[in-house]
């Protein structure tokens, strides 16, 4: 089994590996413990960030009532999307997150909406 500098044994339970801490500072920028609560789901989704060939996607999350919500974004190192771990520290995209509400249709019939709340964008690989 595996110790720690102390000699005490350390349990090994599923989903545990082990990596050199240089390794976790240059290939992560945010780790962070599970935040999912009792009662809360999880969803992961993909999209496209905006970049020279358009504009981007967008998520829609339909609220039924009053609750709480974690949004977060992560993206990619880019040598990771491109397949080459060289590239790993490789600048990515800026980040930013704008929460918007649905108000209905302005007189145009487009849809009217409302800023919620939104994080300034960032150099960081992951806002939330």
């Amino acid at each position: 089994g595996v110790v720690n500098q102390a000699g005490l044994p350390l349990e090994e339970g599923i989903g545990t590996f082990w990596m050199a801490f240089e390794d976790v500072k240059r290939f992560f920028t945010t780790v962070e413990v599970c935040r999912l609560h009792g009662g809360w789901h999880r969803s992961h989704s993909r999209a496209e960030l905006a970049n020279a060939s358009g504009p981007g996607q967008a998520f829609e999350l339909e609220v039924t009532e009053k609750t709480q919500v974690d949004l977060a974004l992560w993206q990619e190192k880019a040598g990771r999307r491109e397949g080459d771990v060289r590239l790993a520290d490789l600048a990515n995209a800026d980040l930013g997150l704008a929460v918007l509400r649905l108000r209905g249709a302005g007189a145009d019939g487009q849809p009217q909406y409302e800023l919620v709340e939104y994080l300034r964008r960032t150099l960081k690989d992951s806002v939330s």
